[in-house]
């Protein structure tokens, strides 16, 4: 059971990047800095695009915030969260929100691996396996 957990959360993370599996938003950040800069394009491209929680993780994942924590290596700490609604990603917000389902946490290093992989969903996947990348619940 912890492992398919893992791997539709991997499935909401992989989300909240929206990389090459949508064809419809456009990531050009190739560092944890310049992401989070784009946070603001990549909520205007929403409006015309639509991505979809997949079916098979629609029992894990509900409508809410995910909300995702890296570690920068100032030692800050800098935090986005993915608003889910209708089991369809509706905002990227920089900041934490009140309140979140799960967090991801994470080091600078490893958000600047994801961002410029040809294989996003294995690099998550492999961060989660050598706990680079550490998911939890929340309440």
């Amino acid at each position: 059971m912890k492992r398919l957990f893992l791997l539709l959360f991997a499935i909401a993370f992989y989300l909240s990047f929206a990389s090459a599996a949508s064809t419809c938003l456009t990531v050009n950040s190739k560092t944890t800095s310049s992401y989070l800069n784009e946070l603001p394009s990549l909520n205007s491209q929403l409006s015309s695009c639509t991505i979809s929680v997949p079916s098979s993780a629609n029992s894990i994942i509900k409508d809410g915030n995910l909300l995702v924590s890296i570690k920068m290596n100032s030692g800050a700490i800098e935090q986005f969260y993915v608003t889910i609604s209708g089991q369809k990603v509706s905002a990227f917000t920089r900041g934490k929100p009140t309140s979140y389902n799960y967090e991801a946490k994470l080091g600078e290093d490893t958000m600047d691996k994801i961002l410029q992989s040809k294989d996003v969903s294995n690099d998550i996947l492999i961060g989660i396996k050598n706990k680079n990348i550490i998911i939890s619940a929340n309440g």
